[in-house]
């Protein structure tokens, strides 16, 4: 191995066993000029005659051995030891023959230093380590040695001459290494036992030294440069690769083996006239490109004839080396890529057979069976390219549909089958049916749907479900003899897949039919209507318009629990069948599930056309149903939705209409429509209730006070209670806050139960402490139906002694049952008010039949009546109304004294208002009468 030799000519001479420069003086090696000529010392021009005939035997005998190093190194030692009597021996550090030390070891030398050399020669062979470790202890520069003791001393570092050391007679030693373009090749070494190496001598070894190493290293140049051209040879020779030389106009100067095999003697003439033409275009055009460019081209394929007459693909590159002189011409590496083509493309196929085959096994377990069959035809077409293909299902009278395929056009066609054809016999043998040419005489004509586009061969594959020939897998080619059994095979492989698809999707019709139908009346089930109702909200067109109507018959318990379930079920199924009819065909009617029915609308016009179809639903439940020779009469609740905007799903229609059904029961109307604004928050509603559920019973309630003053003596006379909740994360919240939340709910009834003991708990409390005034609680009207347990509120009322009053809102006035309900309070004789008059309701008519003794009037008339004229007008007008029928009149909402003495003018007769003060809690409020 060569390494960069860091002295040369000129470097001082270095003692390995001092490692530092030698004293100034001492001779250096023999140099050649930059010029080349030598330069001599003058006092030894007497020997230069010398060293130019031993320069010129060395370089005859390297001459003669050019071609091999080892013969170079014998012949350098031989003259190095006859010109100087002395010993020699040259080593290569990678030599490539191990002899050129033993016979170039001696001339002329003594009997010690022939010894010495010899040991050398035995002890370090080329592949010893004793070699490396030579190297070392000599070191890298010229050595110069003189007396034995000296010589013994370096030459003992060696480990393997240890020994030999001490017998060794040499008294003079010089070692000079071999370098030739900065790389050490090798070491000579020169010995005498009886004589000083001098220093003219030491220079003629240089130049020895120098002359060897040249005649070394361009030997290995050459031997490498031969053994690499034979190399190259033989590659070119022997590659299957097609290697051309041709000249600017692409004549073919040379060409490989492989190429004269391939193109045979063609291959001188112009290499356009093998390429096909569709390819000869780009051909040409490339070519021009590798002219103008010097270098190698992009690699690029053509299709191209062989010497056979055979067109085969070809993989090409150019190198353009017509500016060097060496080649001339433009060097072109030519590659048949048939067969990997070939490959390639089957292996591509087939990977890409599988991914439709993959595809089509993916899309049977999601989409429909129609869906499935449209991509099924598609896949047969990619599995089979340059086919007619097509997916045909067997008729019941024989014929056959079309439907899937590579033409579209025929999707939906029905094709008819004679006695002899290839359908014919598919459908009795349940077999494949191949046909390698529609056009020779055989047992199976060509079908007529075929014959049209020219198809030559065929094959038919059946699709087997439950053991009947469901239909066939069909693929048709122009070409004659077109069909292999891997062709076969990928067409059964898809049969398959259909036919467990079909049988998956018809036993999936028959669940879902089942699934989806109500077994007591045959109507669709609950999963139908679902079903129907997110198909029409999630449509790609947009979300259609569409009603939902849930109805739910009132008291039908009480058929259960008189006649009987089984008389219930005769009821069901009997208002089922009077339900098929209502709404037509824009409506559907299901049974939900108990004594619950859904009825969903489609395409109607306006929210009128669907009430009209809920008075039909409430007339067919009106009509009596006859059980048992007895007539019972029921009668239904609906709630309507409309989507979209009463919900974008279908939990929030059914939501929707859930809570309209309930507030149609609760009022006894037959139907009700949803009403939007109360269900924007419906979560936080219901979560809302149940945490008031809640309140009622952990203690969470608190009633606060509001003073009535009269305005005349300016005296609190009465107090209002409001309720408010100590919410444990929300803090306190007030009335409107939640009670209208709770208004649509049973739990109105609760709570207003809550409140009425809680004041008049409160009230005969202040009774008993002096104060003579009442208290005032609100009540709503939906308080007061029969449903709500009016008759226990009543009593509650009566029980607080005359320390209550009621106040009502104007709803109650036109609601018939919270009327009557009034009535019967007043009759009970306990005061009631109407509360937040004048708000909307046209209430003026029921003020002289309904038993009330106080109007209170909304805050919205008193807030600027001192400023107002109108606002004045009006206030006047109600309480000269009032007083005509012996009702007294509170204001609301008084908050500054010039409005309080606006509304003491017009006669007001109370007033309550956060000028008097804010509701605060019981043990807060200051009774003038308590101090």
């Amino acid at each position: 191995m060569r390494r960069p030799h860091p002295g040369g000519g000129g470097v001082p001479v270095v003692d390995p066993g001092l490692q530092r420069p030698t004293p100034e003086g001492a001779p250096v090696p023999y140099a050649l000029r930059s010029d080349g000529r030598r330069s001599v010392d003058r006092s030894t021009r007497s020997s230069a005659a010398r060293r130019e005939r031993a320069l010129l035997a060395v370089g005859a005998g390297c001459d003669e051995a050019i071609d091999r190093p080892a013969d170079v190194l014998r012949a350098a030692a031989a003259a190095v030891a006859g010109e100087l009597s002395a010993g020699c021996v040259v080593w290569l550090f990678d030599p490539t023959d191990a002899e050129n030390v033993g016979q170039a070891a001696a001339a002329h030398p003594t009997e010690e230093v022939d010894a010495l050399l010899r040991g050398f020669v035995g002890a370090l062979s080329p592949s010893d380590e004793g070699l490396r470790r030579l190297r070392e202890v000599l070191g890298w520069g010229p050595l110069h040695l003189e007396g034995r003791k000296r010589i013994a001393e370096v030459i003992s570092r060696v480990a393997v001459l240890r020994d030999g050391a001490a017998n060794l007679s040499a008294t003079s030693l010089y070692a000079v290494p071999l370098s030739a373009r900065g790389h050490e090749l090798g070491l000579m070494l020169v010995a005498r036992g009886n004589a000083r190496i001098g220093a003219d001598d030491r220079r003629l070894v240089d130049a020895l030294a120098q002359r060897v190493a040249l005649a070394v290293d361009n030997a290995t140049l050459l031997a490498a440069a031969r053994a690499s051209r034979a190399q190259a040879l033989a590659l070119v020779e022997h590659s299957s690769d097609i290697l051309l030389l041709t000249d600017r106009d692409g004549r073919v100067r040379y060409a490989s083996p492989a190429g004269r095999m391939a193109f045979g003697q063609q291959v001188s003439t112009d290499l356009m006239q093998h390429v096909l033409e569709p390819y000869r275009a780009s051909a040409l055009e490339a070519w021009q490109a590798v002219m103008q460019t010097p270098g190698v081209s992009a690699p690029g394929e053509v299709k191209a004839v062989n010497g056979h007459g055979e067109v085969r693909r070809f993989w090409i590159i150019a190198n353009n080396l017509l500016h060097d002189p060496a080649v001339e011409g433009v060097v072109i590496t030519v590659r048949d890529v048939t067969e990997e083509r070939q490959t390639n493309e089957r292996l591509a196929m087939r990977a890409h057979q599988q991914a439709v085959l993959a595809r089509v096994s993916a899309t049977a377990l999601s989409a429909s069976l129609p869906e499935l069959l449209v991509s099924a035809g598609t896949a047969v077409s990619e599995l089979l390219p340059s086919t007619a293909a097509g997916i045909l299902q067997r008729l019941h009278d024989g014929t056959w549909l079309v439907l899937g395929g590579s033409d579209s056009g025929s999707l939906g066609r029905q094709l008819g089958t004679t006695p002899v054809s290839g359908l014919t016999r598919l459908a009795e043998t349940a077999r494949p049916v191949l046909v390698r040419d529609y056009l020779e005489p055989g047992d199976v004509d060509a079908p007529e749907v075929f014959e049209l586009y020219g198809m030559r061969s065929g094959v038919l594959v059946p699709v087997i479900v439950h053991g009947q020939v469901w239909g066939a897998v069909t693929a048709h080619s122009p070409r004659v003899d077109e069909w292999s059994t891997v062709e076969v095979d990928l067409l059964q492989t898809m049969a398959t897949l259909l036919a467990a698809a079909v049988e998956r999707a018809e036993a999936a019709a028959r669940t879902l039919r089942q699934a989806t139908t109500d077994a007591l009346t045959g109507l669709p089930n609950r999963l139908h209507l679902l079903q129907l109702v997110t198909a029409a909200l999630t449509s790609e067109s947009g979300p259609r318009p569409l009603a939902l109507l849930l109805l739910d018959l009132d008291d039908f318990k009480d058929v259960n629990d008189a006649l009987g379930h089984g008389a219930g079920d005769q009821v069901l199924a009997q208002l089922g069948q009077r339900l098929r009819g209502v709404g037509g065909e824009r409506t559907t009617v299901t049974r939900l599930g108990g004594d619950e029915f859904g009825l969903c609308i489609s395409d109607f016009r306006d929210a009128s056309a669907v009430t009209r179809i809920a008075e039909e639903v409430v007339g067919a439940v009106a009509e009596p149903f006859t059980l048992r020779g007895i007539e019972v009469t029921l009668s239904g609740s609906i709630g309507i939705a409309l989507a979209p905007q009463d919900g974008e799903d279908v939990e929030q229609l059914l939501q929707a209409a859930d809570m309209a059904m309930y507030r149609a029961k609760g009022e006894r109307g037959g139907w009700a429509l949803f009403d939007g604004g109360l269900d924007s928050q419906r979560a936080e509603r219901l979560s809302l209730l149940a945490e008031l559920r809640t309140a009622l019973s952990a203690g969470q309630l608190e009633l606060f006070y509001q003073p009535l003053v009269d305005l005349e003596t300016e005296r609190l006379v009465e107090v209002e209670a409001l309720v408010r909740w100590h919410h444990p994360s929300r803090g306190l919240l007030l009335p409107e806050e939640f009670l209208p939340i709770v208004e649509q709910t049973d739990l109105v009834h609760s709570l207003t139960r809550y409140v009425v003991r809680a004041a008049a708990r409160q009230g005969r409390t202040w009774r008993a402490q002096g104060w003579p005034g009442t208290v005032a609680v609100n009540i709503s009207a939906l308080a007061l139906r029969p449903a709500g347990g009016i008759s226990e509120l009543r009593e509650e009322l009566l029980r607080a002694d005359g320390t209550l009053t009621v106040e009502l809102t104007e709803s109650a006035l036109v609601d018939e049952r919270a009327r009557r309900a009034v009535e019967r309070l007043a009759a009970a004789g306990i005061r009631c008010s109407i509360d937040d008059f004048g708000t909307g309701y046209s209430a003026l008519s029921y003020l002289q039949t309904l038993p009330v003794s106080r109007l209170k009037l909304d805050r919205a008339f008193n807030r600027d009546v001192d400023l107002d004229e109108r606002d004045a007008a009006i206030v006047g007008g109600v309480v000269a109304l009032a007083h005509s029928i012996g009702l007294d009149v509170v204001a609301e909402g008084v908050e500054t004294a010039a409005v309080a003495e606006r509304l003491r003018a017009l006669s007001v007769d109370v007033a309550q208002g956060w000028l008097y003060g804010q509701a605060v809690p019981a043990t807060e409020l200051r009774l003038p009468e308590l101090g």
